[in-house]
């Protein structure tokens, strides 16, 4: 890849030499290999939304007693949690399943997202914590549950 991109280079400061033309085909090249390069890096991210678009969706209780009901994690905490995730990710509510971990989130700067569950939730998060949350609704919602009982 690198000796490509030094071609490449080369020809862009060589290409006004070689005449009018050149110039200008070599940029088209450029602009082609952005985009493409553009539209290879966001796949994951595409195949994740295209997967969850193609569920059926859970309304509240299904979704609770599907997942969550033979565990010690609250209705409540679900409910409240489950809109705030999906806004963040631009994910369909009732498509959202508990170990759904967008691609996008690496890429993210999620400490909005924190603050606001923090608000919500009236928890605070240290970093430390946050490094054991794996970015999953379910890790999330795992968490708060834990939260809500060491303050009871």
């Amino acid at each position: 890849m690198r000796y490509r991109l030094r071609t490449l280079l080369i020809l862009i400061a060589v290409g006004p030499a070689l005449g009018p033309g050149w110039s200008f085909v070599i940029i088209v090249i450029l602009i082609v290999a952005v985009t493409v390069a553009t539209w290879i890096s966001f796949w994951p991210d595409r195949k994740f939304h295209r997967a969850v678009a193609a569920r059926e969706p859970l309304d509240e209780t299904q979704f609770y007693a599907n997942y969550y009901s033979q565990t010690n994690v609250p209705f409540d905490t679900v409910r409240r949690l489950r809109p705030m995730y999906c806004k963040i990710f631009d994910i369909e509510v009732g498509k959202l399943r508990p170990h759904d971990r967008p691609p996008i989130l690496a890429e993210l700067d999620t400490s909005d997202f924190i603050e606001d569950i923090e608000m919500e939730f009236g928890v605070s998060i240290s970093d430390k914590d946050a490094e054991t949350i794996d970015g999953s609704f379910d890790s999330i919602v795992r968490f708060l549950a834990a939260q809500s009982r060491l303050s009871v």
